[in-house]
């Protein structure tokens, strides 16, 4: 889910008129954390130790 700080943002663009700039404010961030957790579940499901280094 996103943030307190970017629902207000959001709700504060559609206030405004805003809407497609309030709707990519939401789903930017939401595809990014998408892609950050299946990331992680691809590590774990391969089961490989982490590299060193990173993380």
């Amino acid at each position: 889910m996103p943030n307190d700080k970017q629902v207000r943002i959001a709700e504060l663009l559609h206030g405004i008129g805003m809407h497609r700039e309030a709707e990519q404010a939401l789903r930017t961030d939401l595809r990014a954390r998408w892609r950050r957790m299946r990331r992680r579940l691809k590590l774990r499901l391969t089961g490989r130790p982490r590299p060193r280094g990173q993380g």
